[in-house]
């Protein structure tokens, strides 16, 4: 409650608060509210060529194969999904295969880079070796590169990420497996062996 003041009356002086100080120089600074975040490391190294390729047609799988073939046979270490022909499911096959790959063999085909919706396709597979920075070694297959699939989003990845800079192997009759692996082996001999490449963590 207030107090009423009598006539001459005056209340006593009450002097200030103090203010406050000022931290000394030589005072540790404050903690942090978060402690940093430790630093992500991973040691997975990528070995491997990763076969990417349609695998909808026999013609098709059986080249693909012969290459592959060859190349086991001169050392080079190859993934390829293991597939019978169409209609085979190879989700888990390709994510542990993109994982292991230091380079990308991109066999060409009409229809290459398709997006169909099916989820693990040769759409997500370059995608996944472009938005990683890995090696792209696209084999022609067909007369027009890069390859024009019918939906809108694989022509224009294939157009952004198939560059004509890229090393080409060239075989658009699928008549010449030796050729296109002698080719692989030579980039893979030449600079691709020696690539040390890691998995790079998303953080």
């Amino acid at each position: 409650m207030a107090r009423c003041l009598m006539p001459g009356q005056v209340l006593p002086y009450l002097p200030p608060p103090p203010l406050p100080t000022e931290p000394e120089d030589d005072q540790p600074p404050p903690a942090p509210l978060l402690a940093p975040l430790p630093l992500c490391t991973c040691q997975d190294e990528r070995t491997d060529l990763m076969v990417s390729g349609r695998f909808n047609d026999a013609e098709m799988v059986a080249y693909i194969k012969s290459v592959r073939d060859i190349l086991i046979a001169k050392g080079v270490p190859i993934f390829m999904v293991d597939t019978q022909g169409p209609g085979d499911a190879f989700g888990v096959q390709t994510v542990e295969g993109l994982y292991k790959a230091k380079a990308l063999l991109a066999f060409c085909g009409t229809n290459y880079g398709q997006r169909t919706g099916a989820g693990y396709e040769t759409y997500v597979e370059l995608r996944y070796a472009h938005d990683n920075k890995l090696e792209i070694i696209p084999i022609q297959l067909c007369d027009t590169f890069p390859p024009q699939p019918p939906d809108l989003a694989g022509r224009a990845q294939n157009h952004v990420v198939l560059r004509p800079d890229l090393m080409r192997v060239m075989d658009t009759g699928m008549n010449n497996p030796l050729h296109v692996a002698d080719e692989i082996h030579a980039a893979w001999t030449r600079r691709l062996q020696h690539l040390r490449v890691h998995v790079k963590p998303y953080c």
